[in-house]
């Protein structure tokens, strides 16, 4: 499962951050956040069941693992 440490709600990133960045990578020419891969259902938010889990941090799977996944009971 794939862990968002840095998720919107938890911090952005800000301009020295993002001008680091830049220097070290050049410009960004295109973005695909966490939202826009679950909104295309490329991402499966499982946020809820891992909190069940213990896990404190917005959580995501691929599509193909949640396959897995559903397949197996809650317990």
């Amino acid at each position: 499962m794939l862990t968002a440490l840095h998720h919107p709600e938890n911090e952005a990133m800000n301009d020295q951050d993002r001008d680091a960045a830049e220097a070290i990578f050049g410009e960004l020419i295109y973005s695909y956040s966490r939202a826009d891969a679950i909104r295309d259902g490329v991402l499966v938010d499982v946020s809820e069941r891992a909190k069940r889990a213990g896990i404190k941090h917005p959580t995501a799977c691929t599509a193909g693992v949640w396959a897995l996944i559903e397949c197996l009971p809650e317990n």
